[in-house]
């Protein structure tokens, strides 16, 4: 059985539908430093099911279970920092379009220089609101993303996970990304290798998450030293 301050940590983890993928694993990872040598298991088991949609929570305990926890929390916290780097070429000075909430989306927009920033509502949670009050960006409701495209340069969203044939993101990412390939206007997910999973990797979406084609997208920029993966 686990230890009680553990357990707390973790429920609180899996209450969380707020927070991104990146600041969940940051968490997930300084809760699997606090369990013993002997309920380490346990305890990434019960991580993993506190978001089973997040594939850096599920990466963090397999980096725990594998003695790397150190190694992969550093990595996680410097990836926010290049891929704002990498993406700056592609928003600076343009109009975008984001959904929902990713801290390393905000930071992005933050820094690259966007001439400006719309976020959708992101229903339901409305975390997009988080992402235009961080990024200085305009508001609207989901159901304008089409219509708003007209006057946006390019699309740029998070990641919770991406697979070899799917980026899986909050409920919504699909439409706004099929919708940006109907105007021919890019679109790029943002996210650390943390995300990375194989075909092995069998989580459970729900109604809040949706996986979204990777060929609808431009290209993924991550963490890495090279360039941005164009897609399809």
């Amino acid at each position: 059985m686990l230890d009680l301050s553990l357990s707390a940590r973790i429920d609180e983890i899996a209450k969380d539908r707020a927070a991104g993928a990146a600041e969940l694993a940051l968490r997930a990872a300084d809760a699997l430093r606090l369990a013993r040598a002997d309920e380490l298991g346990e305890a990434a088991q019960a991580i993993v099911r506190a978001q089973p949609a997040m594939a850096s929570v599920y990466n963090a305990a397999r980096a725990a279970l594998g003695g790397r926890l150190e190694e992969f929390t550093e990595r996680l916290r410097r990836s926010s920092e290049a891929i704002a780097r990498k993406a700056a070429g592609l928003i600076r000075g343009k109009a975008v379009l984001t959904h929902s909430y990713s801290s390393t989306v905000a930071r992005a927009l933050r820094e690259g220089g966007p001439s400006r920033v719309i976020c959708t509502e992101s229903l339901p949670g409305g975390e997009g609101r988080r992402t235009a009050a961080l990024a200085g960006g305009d508001f609207i409701a989901d159901a304008a993303v089409y219509s708003a495209l007209a006057d946006v340069d390019v699309v740029v969203v998070g990641a919770d996970a991406v697979t070899p044939d799917a980026v899986i993101n909050k409920v919504g990412t699909a439409l706004m990304v099929l919708a940006a390939r109907e105007r021919g206007k890019p679109a790029w997910a943002l996210c650390g290798v943390d995300k990375f999973v194989s075909s092995e990797w069998q989580p459970r979406l729900g109604e809040l998450f949706e996986p979204t084609p990777r060929d609808w997208f431009t290209g993924i920029v991550d963490d890495s030293s090279a360039e941005p993966d164009q897609g399809g």
